[in-house]
């Protein structure tokens, strides 16, 4: 599996340029601003997780997968088409909640395919993330959806 490892630092090396970035950026300590409402505290963190997860990915041994089969890179491009139709195509069109319902219900749902029974739970998925991240954002980050 070395497309996995090759694939691994290249998710690894990217989060890291995220954490950079996000350490380099303006913390408004000038403005009595604390550490945690620091604007380049959430990608910090996402960026340190595609740290951790490129890595775990680079040192996978064979045969052992967590990711479904369905899941290759052969599916690059249509992942690339959902992740772009949510955030252009959707978001701003109509209520966040419904854009993240409707992209999440429409991801599971294609790469379930085959499996009735968890296509069947892909708008229970679709509900559950859409208010878990409406709620996040606006209760505790504090940002107002579109």
């Amino acid at each position: 599996m070395r497309s996995d490892a090759a694939q691994g630092v290249a998710w690894a090396l990217g989060g890291g340029l995220i954490v950079y970035a996000s350490w380099a950026m303006d913390r408004l300590e000038r403005h009595g601003a604390a550490l945690y409402t620091a604007p380049g505290l959430v990608p910090g963190l996402l960026g340190l997780v595609l740290v951790v997860l490129g890595v775990a990915l680079a040192l996978r041994k064979r045969g052992i997968s967590a990711c479904s089969p369905a899941i290759r890179w052969g599916n690059t491009p249509l992942v690339l088409a959902l992740c772009l139709g949510y955030a252009i195509g959707l978001i701003g069109r109509m209520p966040f909640w419904l854009a993240t319902f409707v992209f999440v219900t429409a991801f599971i749902a294609i790469f379930e395919y085959p499996s009735r029974r968890r296509m069947a739970l892909a708008p229970l998925y679709g509900a559950a993330t859409s208010l878990a991240v409406s709620n996040l954002f606006e209760a505790v980050f504090l940002v107002r959806l579109p």
